[in-house]
């Protein structure tokens, strides 16, 4: 987590505080005292270089290494003033308030700190701020303490406006004027708010030698004259209520004497009521709470990301004069960062549009590819559709066949082939008769309206058995219906029937057929009468 640091003197004491930030709170790490030597006649012991190096072994023996300081200043230090301005621009505030600051302000000179806080931000009315002023001495002298005690200043903040921010971010009090006393050693700072804004500060040294009652005492008039001063000034009609900063106990007796004085409400205001805190800051700050509220106040606001209303270190000035050659370096680095990107656009696009292209040229090839493969497929089906439409019953042509072809001891089939033809189809059956003339009665069986039988080959054949002539006959088969057939009724099986066996390329055939019968060994026809050849092979060809 982030850590702060923030530091203060005066003539008795050095301080400093430590916090972490956090999402949730802020939490105080460190609050220390570290007394300065009683001063004498000792010049010496209030020199930067004492200071400094008082404060930077102070802040070693707690293990405090953060070089970057938040300084806070007392109201003693410097000089402010309410100054009013004719109408301008918040740009040109700045120049105003210093030329006016420097005629109003004893203090100021031409090296002197000049920061202001404005009371307004309409440019169209006279323009009215706080305005302070820190000399260049006092500037040297912050910074040699610092240098002294190894630190750097970040922020150079004005101690009454610090306590004034940790006091509005308690939201201890309704809206409207009060009085905040913030009492440090021999010194007491009175800051009236009105509203969200110090609109009056006052420092006050206490009498050194005096004891803790008596030291108070001088507050009360002191006050009065503060509520009077800021009627008049501030326009503001009455304060309303009053804050000590500490706790109960150490001011009882002011408060007191407030509420009966001065009629006006009084309660204390602890800066450490509202924050986390370690368990050893509990020991460091015991006794002294009121002291670190504009430390606390000032790392508040830089631990929120808030800026401080006076900082001598960053003061408000006029906005540099723009740059025209770096304004035109600029246009020109934007218009060639836009051609670059522009370019570089284009190639994306380019790219994503080839990677679109091939994506989609590869897509096109599988499609195509695809469609190829349907085309194909429609093709074929609608071969094997003009194949089925114009096909024969293969099945009951072979069982007719088989009815009609002559018996087993007249011939014997050897080869039967059937395939396709235009309107029907072709069988050439190839085989072995007794004689010529069996070949002439099984054209004519074979023969009808819807079969043309043609025997081109019949010769005879040298062997020795029975069946000496060899024939060809190739029978042209017409398409029908398979209603035209006639329904033939299986016979009737003997023992010594033998069932044909249809090979495998071919769908069953009848128990009837005198083909399958043939190929296999024998059948019995419907009259009885056993048929049948013996086939060395029998083949069928689609």
């Amino acid at each position: 987590m982030p850590r702060y640091l923030a530091v203060e003197w005066d003539q008795q004491h050095v301080r400093f505080a430590v916090v972490t930030s956090g999402r949730a709170q802020v939490k105080v790490a460190h609050a220390v005292t570290v007394p300065l030597p009683p001063t004498g006649d000792d010049r010496e012991a209030r020199s930067s270089e004492a200071i400094g190096k008082k404060l930077g072994a102070a802040l070693a023996a707690h293990g405090v290494s953060i070089k970057r300081a938040i300084v806070c200043v007392g109201r003693a230090t410097v000089e402010i003033q309410r100054l009013t301005l004719p109408p301008c621009p918040d740009e040109d505030l700045p120049d105003l308030v210093r030329n006016q600051a420097m005629r109003e302000l004893s203090s100021a000179g031409d090296s002197s700190i000049i920061d202001y806080v404005p009371l307004g931000h309409d440019p169209s009315q006279p323009r009215r701020v706080i305005a302070a002023a820190m000399t260049a001495s006092e500037h040297r002298f912050v910074q040699e303490v610092c240098e002294h005690a190894g630190l750097t200043p970040r922020q150079l903040v004005l101690r009454p406006y610090a306590t004034a921010s940790r006091f509005l971010a308690a939201e201890v009090t309704e809206p409207g004027a009060c009085m905040l006393v913030d009492v440090s050693g021999h010194e007491a700072e009175l800051v009236v708010l009105d509203g969200p804004h110090a609109v009056f500060t006052r420092a006050i040294l206490l009498p050194a030698d005096s004891v803790r009652d008596a030291l108070l005492d001088p507050l009360l008039p002191e006050i009065s004259r503060t509520i009077m001063a800021v009627q008049n000034q501030a326009d503001i009609e009455s304060v309303e209520r009053v804050f000590v900063s500490g706790e109960t106990e150490h001011h009882k007796s002011l408060l007191d004497q407030i509420r009966a004085e001065l009629e006006i409400p009084a309660e204390v205001f602890d800066p450490f009521a509202d924050l986390s805190v370690a368990p050893s800051t509990e020991v460091e700050r015991a006794g002294q709470p009121g002291r670190f509220t504009a430390l606390l106040g000032a790392l508040y606001d830089e631990a929120r990301g808030t800026a401080p209303s006076i900082d001598f270190a960053n003061p408000r000035r006029r906005p540099a004069a723009p740059n025209r050659r770096r304004q035109v370096l600029t246009s020109l680095a934007v218009a060639a960062a836009a051609v670059a990107a522009f370019f570089y656009y284009a190639y994306q696009h380019d790219a994503k549009l080839e990677k679109q292209y091939l994506r989609l040229k590869d897509e096109a090839t599988v499609r195509a590819k695809a469609a190829e493969t349907a085309d194909q497929m429609v093709e074929s089906v609608a071969e094997i559709e003009a194949w089925t439409d114009g096909d024969v019953n293969w099945l009951d042509e072979f069982r007719e066949l088989s009815d009609r072809f002559p018996n087993r001891r007249d011939a014997v089939l050897s080869r039967l082939t059937m395939q396709r033809a235009a309107g029907g189809g072709v069988m050439v059956l190839e085989g072995l008769v007794r004689a010529p003339a069996i070949v002439g009665r099984m054209e004519e069986s074979l023969r009808d309206d819807y079969h043309k039988v043609n025997s081109d080959n019949l010769q005879e054949k040298a062997v020795n058995g029975s069946y000496a002539w060899q024939f060809d006959t190739e029978v042209s088969v017409a398409k029908r219906d398979k209603t035209e057939y006639a329904s033939v009724t299986p016979p009737a099986t003997t023992d010594d029937t033998i069932r044909p066996s249809i090979p495998a390329t071919t769908a069953p055939a009848s128990p009837t057929s005198n083909v399958a019968a043939a190929a296999s060994g024998s059948s019995t026809t419907a009259d009885g009468t056993q048929r049948g050849v013996e086939v060395p092979t029998n083949t069928v060809r689609e």
